[in-house]
């Protein structure tokens, strides 16, 4: 008899949840399309707007993305139509660090995404589905930057244990190690391979440097010698990059100047007011675009140094990127890290910001971490983007076929 009326309460207190379930399930399903609804009656009246004439209008390609009111009006209706649908994009969670994410790259053919953080350990991942395929270990410091060879065979990693290290990418194993007398920061390949540049911070009296390598073919011609080594300005670089066909390096860093630095002069400008935190070249090296903590992203030509476009946003940039397949830059940062448990992380801005590369105007936006994004990358084929942000987690985003319409 005890039993039945266990068995019988434990039927009831079931049907009660289910009947919660569904509840909950038909409020989110008539908040939805309620959303839906009223954004179908925004692009209609819109597109009779349109018809008529009226400046400031255009018909409509749809609702994904899509500014369906002029910018006069943007900031009253934005709260309500910004990320509709990006937000239903799923991302893949990858936990694979302790500490906060500093760098992400990923290789040539877009399989695999390679992550640096502060907890010493660089990691290798399946770009398709988040899959952690390996760890690099050997640095005892926080390691800042990585990059990886054009037949994704060799990894270059710079770190805060005055260390920068090539990898065997396939085994994980230690093929050469470059030891300096302060913290590597920036690493980046030369194209074809045989060049790398390694910058290195100020350190006992030691100001900034510019590191040129040769990368031998077989590790074991791999020598420490130094191509060149230039003298950087007091602060810390923090990125440089090869410029056109490998004749120029371009640098950014805390003294918020942009600098082009070749055989025969040294090119400067004055970029912001604040440091320089990032930098990223375009696909064909044409241009290129940095962060900085002024709040505002910047796209230069990388031959004359010219300003081309300004993106302001709420918040300090820690990372930028721009996708290889549509004009479209994102930008990453977010409050000060040493902050960010005082405050809710909404407060705190901690989204990836789309920007159309052409018109400087905010398109969407990726929310998810807690805590300041560090790091961003597209994957070559323009499908997908990843963050890292300080809270450990990278995050992978697959694009909805909706992402690819995007009209303003």
């Amino acid at each position: 008899m005890k039993a039945r009326t266990i068995q019988k309460a434990c039927v009831d207190a079931q049907k009660t949840v289910e009947s919660q379930l569904k509840s909950c399930q038909n409020m989110i399903y008539a908040k939805d399309k309620e959303l839906t609804e009223a954004l179908n009656e925004l692009s209609k009246a819109q597109g009779l707007l349109a018809k008529l004439g009226v400046p400031g209008y255009a018909e409509p390609q749809g609702l994904t993305w899509i500014r369906l009111i002029p910018n006069r009006l943007w900031p009253y209706c934005k709260p309500i139509l910004v990320n509709y649908r990006i937000y239903k994009m799923r991302p893949i969670l990858m936990k694979g660090h302790e500490r906060p994410l500093t760098f992400l790259k990923y290789n040539r053919d877009g399989d695999l995404l390679f992550s640096c953080a502060k907890d010493h350990t660089p990691t290798v991942w399946f770009a398709d589905n988040g899959e952690r395929l390996g760890t690099y270990r050997g640095h005892n410091g926080a390691v800042w930057s990585c990059d990886v060879s054009r037949d994704s065979t060799r990894l270059i990693t710079g770190s805060a244990d005055q260390s920068a290290k090539l990898w065997d990418v396939q085994t994980g194993s230690q093929l050469f190690t470059f030891n300096f007398d302060s913290p590597a920061r920036s690493v980046d390949f030369a194209v074809g391979d045989k060049l790398a540049v390694i910058t290195t911070d100020p350190f006992m009296g030691l100001t900034s440097a510019i590191h040129i390598k040769r990368i031998a073919r077989d590790p074991s011609d791999q020598t420490g010698e130094s191509v060149a080594v230039l003298k950087g300005p007091q602060g810390r670089i923090n990125r440089a990059v090869w410029g056109p066909l490998n004749k120029t390096i371009i640098s950014g860093g805390e003294d918020a100047v942009i600098r082009i630095w070749d055989s025969e002069s040294l090119r400067r400008k004055m970029a912001t007011k604040k440091p320089i935190t990032s930098l990223s070249k375009s696909t064909d090296g044409s241009h290129f675009l940095t962060g900085s903590l002024d709040k505002s992203a910047k796209l230069w030509d990388t031959r004359t140094l010219t300003l081309i476009k300004t993106y302001v946003t709420e918040r300090p940039v820690n990372a930028v990127t721009m996708s290889p397949l549509l004009d479209h830059v994102v930008l990453g940062g977010g409050q000060d890290a040493s902050a960010v448990t005082t405050t809710d992380h909404r407060a705190g801005k901690f989204e990836a910001k789309f920007y159309d590369k052409i018109l400087q105007e905010e398109i969407g936006g990726v929310k998810g971490h807690f805590g300041p994004i560090n790091a961003l990358a597209f994957n070559p084929d323009g499908k997908s983007f990843s963050s890292g942000g300080e809270d450990g987690y990278v995050r992978l985003h697959h694009f909805d076929p909706d992402y690819f319409n995007i009209k303003l």
